[in-house]
């Protein structure tokens, strides 16, 4: 059965003006685009990373100017700094810059707990038009923390290999990727008091992910660049989930100034079991998009404009979607060099996953109810720009609109404990339509030639059509950041807060644990090539939660040398 999800007379009528001549850059849920960039993007993002993975710093304020930093510490996420909001903080990246350009770094850390960092990426120089290397990332973090009456250890291991290579007519670049994810179902329901229900289970969960892909972008022709990738996926439960997709980006389909972008995705996957019996839980999604687009550039304003069109198809539900994913968005000086008013409004969808859900909340059961999202309209109106040569803000007010938006909600603890996941210390995901009302604002200060500071805060209210609230998701948050550099020093700080997550557990309304979080890095630059580093994470030994009763380590602190080369 078709469905029509976007009625233009209903929904935008001015979204008909701009039919033939429009402009895509749609994206996973997941991340943000800079509202002033012309970005064209697939709607769900069929390309790689960046393959030639040279690390710059990642602090959240992207729209702020900044200066080059050859290489940085990537950004942890242990215990201490993890923040269940959409967009990870990541201020904790710090290395000076550096005067050569090194290809090549390694750094390593160990400390409290026997937790250890390791970070190696190796660029071996071009050989004849070819470019290859390899890039490892492994975070090891032991059990510490208190109370808890099973293992909580962590340990995530990430590898990828690449090779590229550039012509005058074409460059092409693939790669390799091994990501494993070891967790341990640790926050047992505090009902839970009999040592004999819980003492034998297995509470340890395993992800592995295997993804191949590659892009070539062309000089000349019709099709500017061909994307393709495919991601496998499995857990301890034998879990598999395949995701392939394919996407295009055609020059000049229609007239000259029209990119074109096609998509495909093809999604499939199967859960062994469901939360309270054996049955079997099968998906499987089709998606096919094109999305013709249009920018108008000028010296007083811009414009993009953009209407794609997406077929979704849901298999085991026998469902047919039509989408329309309109988008126009415009921006234009009030005072020159000083401030910009950016508008717009917006469609996204986004294709959920069992791979998805487990990035964001590892501690989900593998027994989910996998669906698609669809944001049916996002709504925003910013400010942004420069008071003086050292401050820049953007500020941004917006109302979205989301059909089946993804809710984390804690799973009760079952009558037979026959599995490590139904202890009450795992999540399931329940879907809803809600509306988000959201205030955000961002200030990036350089008070001396040595020292810049920045914040970011975030307001969020929602309003659901079933579900009472908007289950894990926060309703402010605030991250800050200090980076400081001094002749053979340098360090950097930041503060996190999250407050507003509910939960629902046991039939009952809890607030979850807000978040205090304090981070310091400080580095020692011992030559050209070595630096010494010692980071300390919860330095308010704050007994914080990152999902219920998921408390997280206390105050850690790891120290360790990196080489460039």
């Amino acid at each position: 059965m078709w469905m029509m999800s976007c009625n233009l007379k209903n929904k935008w009528t001015i979204v008909a003006l701009f039919c033939g001549v429009t402009q895509i850059y749609a994206q996973e849920q997941t991340k943000e685009i800079e509202k002033e960039d012309v970005v064209v993007e697939f709607s769900f993002n069929p390309t790689l990373s960046n393959v030639v993975k040279l690390k710059i710093n990642p602090v959240s304020q992207d729209s702020f100017a900044k200066e080059k930093i050859n290489y940085q510490i990537k950004s942890k996420k242990v215990a201490s700094d993890f923040v269940p909001i959409t967009q990870m903080a990541n201020y904790v990246n710090i290395d000076p810059p550096i005067s050569n350009n090194y290809e090549n770094y390694i750094y390593g850390a160990a400390g409290l707990y026997g937790n250890s960092e390791l970070d190696v990426f190796l660029r071996p120089k071009w050989i004849k038009d070819y470019q290859f290397g390899v890039d490892l990332n492994n975070e090891n973090y032991q059990n510490g923390i208190d109370d808890k009456r099973v293992p909580n250890a962590r340990w995530h291991t990430n590898l990828a290999l690449f090779l590229g290579k550039q012509s005058k007519r074409k460059s092409w670049n693939t790669e390799i990727g091994y990501d494993r994810n070891q967790i341990h179902w640790y926050g047992l329901s505090p009902l839970l008091t009999n040592v004999n229900s819980y003492q034998n289970k297995d509470v340890q969960q395993v992800y592995n992910t295997f993804s191949l892909g590659g892009d070539v972008q062309y000089q000349k022709g019709l099709v500017s660049t061909i994307n393709s990738s495919i991601q496998l996926f499995k857990d301890s439960y034998k879990t598999t989930e395949t995701n392939i997709k394919v996407g295009a980006v055609l020059d000049k389909l229609f007239i000259d100034k029209i990119k074109t972008i096609v998509d495909l995705q093809y999604l499939n996957g199967a859960f062994k079991q469901n939360y309270t019996t054996v049955d079997n839980v099968n998906y499987s999604f089709f998606n096919l998009g094109i999305h013709p687009s249009y920018s108008y550039l000028t010296e007083k304003f811009k414009l993009d404009m953009s209407i794609g069109l997406l077929l979704n198809l849901d298999s085991e539900a026998s469902k047919t979607n039509f989408l329309c994913l309109p988008k126009i968005i415009g921006s234009f000086p009030l005072v020159k060099n000083i401030m910009r008013l950016d508008l717009g409004i917006k469609s996204e969808f986004t294709q959920n996953s069992y791979a998805s859900f487990a990035k964001d909340n590892p501690f989900v059961s593998p027994t989910l109810n996998i669906q698609a999202s669809n944001t049916l309209f996002d709504l925003f109106l910013g400010l942004n720009g420069n008071l003086g040569r050292n401050v820049t803000y953007k500020t941004e007010t917006g109302y979205k609109v989301i059909n089946n938006q993804a809710l984390f909600v804690n799973n009760m603890q079952t009558i037979l404990l026959t599995e490590g996941y139904q202890l009450g210390n795992t999540f399931s995901v329940v879907y809803d339509d809600v509306k988000v009302f959201k205030v955000e604002g961002d200030i990036n200060i350089k008070l001396l030639e040595h020292l810049s500071l920045g914040a970011t805060a975030v307001f969020n209210s929602y309003t659901l059509e079933t579900q009472k609230k908007a289950w894990n998701l926060p309703r402010f948050s605030l991250e800050t950041f200090a980076n400081y550099k001094m002749d053979t020093w340098f360090a950097q700080a930041g503060f996190n807060r999250v407050n507003g997550r509910e939960d629902l557990v046991n039939s009952k309304i809890i607030k979850v644990k807000e978040i205090y979080d304090l981070n310091i890095k400080v580095g020692y630059i011992i030559n050209k090539h070595l630096n010494a580093h010692l980071n300390a994470y919860n330095l308010l030994n704050s007994n914080y939660e990152s999902f219920t009763n998921y408390q997280v380590q206390g105050f850690q602190a790891v120290a360790g040398l990196s080489y460039k080369f």
